[in-house]
């Protein structure tokens, strides 16, 4: 059967029960991740950092001097969303772009002194984050 055919299946055996909202797996996870939105938020807040900037970091810290489309892709999100968030971290002080020497076409994303400091101070706001958020998950 073709995975619409299963979902047509699978939603009639739903319907012939009663549907509890609180217990869909889909409802559970968007809640999940609201919750960690908004504790990433408040965590992210005192540093001026938006969560939209978080994954960008992440991925710097980990390999800096990325391309914006590297980051959109790793990020998982669209590259006009991409350059809008490279825009507003340089304007803070949080990276810089730079031409690649060898194609002129190329603009790489590194980070600033100021960016690379906020990783021992962020890195544990998330930690505890998720602890938060998990704490009551059994194994």
């Amino acid at each position: 059967l073709s995975l619409n055919d299963r979902a047509a299946q699978e939603g009639q055996a739903v319907a012939a029960r009663v549907f509890i909202i609180e217990e869909s797996l889909g409802h559970q996870v968007n809640y999940l991740a609201k919750l960690f939105t908004q504790l990433l938020t408040a965590s992210l807040a005192p540093y001026g950092v938006y969560p939209g900037q978080w994954g960008v970091l992440l991925f710097l810290w980990v390999q800096d001097g990325q391309t914006q489309r590297e980051l959109s892709r790793q990020v998982a999100i669209d590259e006009a969303s991409m350059v809008r968030s490279i825009d507003r971290m340089e304007r803070d002080g949080l990276v810089q772009r730079v031409r690649n020497e060898h194609d002129r076409r190329q603009i790489k994303i590194f980070l600033t002194e100021k960016g690379w400091g906020l990783r021992d101070k962020l890195v544990p706001c998330a930690l505890v984050g998720n602890a938060v958020v998990t704490q009551s998950f059994t194994e």
